[in-house]
């Protein structure tokens, strides 16, 4: 459980859009150690996802999820966040969802239930329509 400990500690120091030293080194220290994770430690993860409040946590654990190797827990990970979170955790897990999807071969179970996630969210602003449009065409294209 040392990868759970060392991540919290990583997610936990991000600040926002603009932290440039989480932008330029705390990401790829938090993606190596996300790739280390083993089972026991990615079921850890989904458990502490329900104590979690801060948004800039969820904000930088969603910022790194396309980039690690599980893809399939990245995925269901990004489920259970964006549930019940605020718009920007929301708009930011669509996006890191498209990321994950491009170019993989997705289970179709987990691109139904994508899409009714999915279904009722409304961008506030003509950059999130964007992404949750790509999010759209994409899940669309898989769906045939």
């Amino acid at each position: 459980m040392e990868h759970i400990f060392e991540l919290d500690s990583i997610l936990s120091k991000y600040r926002g859009e603009f932290d440039n030293y989480w932008h330029d080194y705390l990401i790829l220290d938090a993606i190596d150690i996300l790739n280390k994770f083993n089972d026991a430690e990615w079921k850890h993860l989904f458990d502490i996802l329900q104590n979690q409040k801060n948004e800039l946590w969820y904000l930088a654990l969603i910022s790194i999820l396309s980039d690690t190797k599980n893809f399939s827990n990245a995925l269901d990970l990004c489920i259970s966040i964006f549930r019940g979170n605020s718009y920007a955790v929301q708009i930011a897990t669509i996006d890191t969802i498209n990321t994950i999807i491009s170019g993989k071969d997705i289970n179709i179970r987990i691109i139904n239930e994508i899409k009714c996630m999915v279904a009722n969210f409304t961008p506030k602003s003509t950059i999130d329509d964007i992404v949750y449009n790509a999010l759209l065409s994409n899940l669309a294209s898989r769906l045939g």
